[in-house]
């Protein structure tokens, strides 16, 4: 069985933090639900956005407008 265990909180930074918690993927969700007041730091956020890769969708009507 795969080990589904986090730590809590994982900094997007990659320090360590000072107190840290090894928790199960559904107390992590039940924690981000609750707005623990570490998740808005931890790179489990399911809030994180990825930055999107190709063009934008100004780039994309200046691209349509070219003859």
């Amino acid at each position: 069985m795969e080990d589904s265990s986090r730590i809590c909180p994982t900094r997007t930074d990659g320090r360590a933090s000072l107190f840290a918690h090894k928790v199960s993927l559904p107390q992590c969700q039940e924690r981000q639900r609750k707005s623990f007041h570490k998740c808005f730091t931890c790179a489990h956020n399911n809030n994180l956005q990825q930055p999107v890769k190709g063009p934008t969708i100004l780039s994309r009507s200046k691209l349509e407008l070219k003859p």
